[in-house]
């Protein structure tokens, strides 16, 4: 081969691998980041991931007990739609879970009986084996659901109701917390001795709550929709990633400040006592307190709408869905 044969066929090979590239990139982006809708490339790994954190949060003797259909039911709302079924009713809108054609379907069929009743339980145990790469792939597009879900819901609420500022920011925190309201009335209804998940948060309420006031920001200053989406939910796929390859090794940045600033304003009655103090002035300090919020504690999902649950007889799972 010559060399111009060579520089030719080096020519043709790259423009084959950015062709590639683009097409990729299109899958992620216009074909689940920025779509306009609920897609199956979205669908399919929250179906199983909401399965998966549902049986997580029992011992598997308490799992084995309990019936077939209770499984189905409470993992649905608790780990899978719970969040965006509480968003669509504070919103005044039908419960968009329930309305779609397909989204009981494909939780029945890659959620429930996937990861229930395959062969050798293989799917349970690829899925929650640390870094195998189909546990990484869900855990990739459950953060995609995660963040699109607080993001949609905070445009939806601004479409919904523009007349009323507060709209966006209840309807994105009825979204983040809605799981964790399903889940909590699901453990009291089996006697257990549980509090509300946003009364001791363990980050990811926080964090999602964080992402609301951010993306509002963003929004606010003029920064299109489709942009501010994307690079924040690539954004929070990278810090999920991170933390499954690196357990405990990596906190999302976003949390940390967020607990820098909770942490200061907690001291600031001390801070402002002791300046008093120094005036010679008589000052007793005032309790302040930080709503601690919640990040994606509780399955949203149901719409491009999408976070681990409080202490469980089992490992608390890594994920779950509003």
């Amino acid at each position: 081969m010559s060399v111009s044969d060579r520089a030719h066929q080096g020519n043709v090979n790259a423009s084959v691998m950015a062709a590639s590239w683009r097409t990729e990139w299109a899958l992620l982006t216009d074909g689940m980041i920025t779509h306009p809708g609920y897609p199956a490339s979205i669908q399919i790994p929250h179906a199983m991931a909401t399965m998966v954190s549902f049986r997580q949060s029992f011992a598997p003797s308490e799992y084995s007990a309990i019936t077939a259909w209770y499984k189905a039911i409470a993992a649905f709302f608790c780990h899978g739609v719970g969040g965006s079924s509480f968003r669509d009713i504070l919103m005044g809108q039908p419960i968009s879970a329930i309305s779609s054609p397909d989204v009981v379907q494909y939780y029945l069929v890659f959620g429930f009986l996937l990861i229930n009743f395959s062969p050798g339980d293989v799917a349970f145990k690829m899925l929650t084996t640390p870094k195998h790469p189909l546990r990484l792939a869900m855990l990739f597009v459950e953060s995609v659901d995660d963040a699109t879900t607080i993001f949609g819901a905070f445009e939806k609420g601004a479409s919904l109701h523009p007349q009323s500022p507060a709209a966006p920011y209840v309807s994105a925190l009825a979204a983040v917390l809605g799981g964790g309201i399903a889940r909590y009335f699901e453990r009291k209804g089996r006697g257990r001795d549980v509090k509300t998940e946003w009364s001791k948060p363990t980050g990811r309420i926080q964090t999602g709550m964080a992402y609301i006031f951010i993306y509002a920001a963003l929004r606010r200053i003029q920064v299109e929709k489709r942009t501010a989406q994307l690079w924040f939910t690539l954004f929070d796929c990278a810090v999920t990633l991170a933390d499954e390859i690196r357990p405990g090794g990596f906190e999302n940045p976003i949390l940390t400040l967020w607990k820098a600033m909770a942490a200061y304003f907690k001291r600031l009655p001390v801070l402002e006592c002791k300046k008093a103090s120094t005036r010679g002035e008589d000052v007793e300090p005032k309790a302040l307190t930080t709503g601690a919020g919640s990040g994606h504690e509780g399955g949203s999902g149901g719409g491009q709408e999408h976070d681990a649950s409080e202490e469980t007889a089992a490992a608390p799972p890594p994920f779950v869905r509003a």
